[in-house]
């Protein structure tokens, strides 16, 4: 169960019961970013993936958490960038799947190499 949720100072920050936790940060400025985000035409606030970590691998904090901000987010009408970084057990490949099974999609950045996932909000 989600035990915790702050939204202020341009911050989104989600725990849950067993102390997993997600943290997003708005941008202010895609000017800051080697990536060219602009072509993308977001409409709405752009907040940024610091991080999302499960306390315990393997069962649903990180669904859970995930589906808390994505309900947060399309109600607040915030749009989510993120570029992967894998950690703990999970790979680049099952981390790109859990981010494309929460509607985000990748984008194709021309700068580097990195991994990003991008969303949208739903109305």
């Amino acid at each position: 169960m989600i035990r915790n949720v702050n939204f202020f100072n341009g911050c989104l920050n989600v725990m849950t019961e067993l102390g997993s936790i997600a943290e997003l940060s708005r941008i202010d400025n895609l000017d800051d970013f080697e990536d060219n985000f602009k072509e993308i035409n977001f409409k709405g606030l752009i907040f940024w993936f610091n991080r999302i970590k499960a306390k315990k691998e393997g069962i649903g904090e990180g669904r859970l958490l995930m589906k808390e901000i994505i309900k947060i987010c399309d109600k607040e009408k915030i749009n989510i960038i993120n570029y992967l970084n894998p950690y703990g057990k999970r790979d680049l490949k099952s981390l790109k799947r859990f981010f494309i099974n929460s509607d985000f999609i990748e984008f194709k950045n021309k700068n580097n190499n990195s991994t990003v996932m991008i969303r949208k909000f739903k109305q």
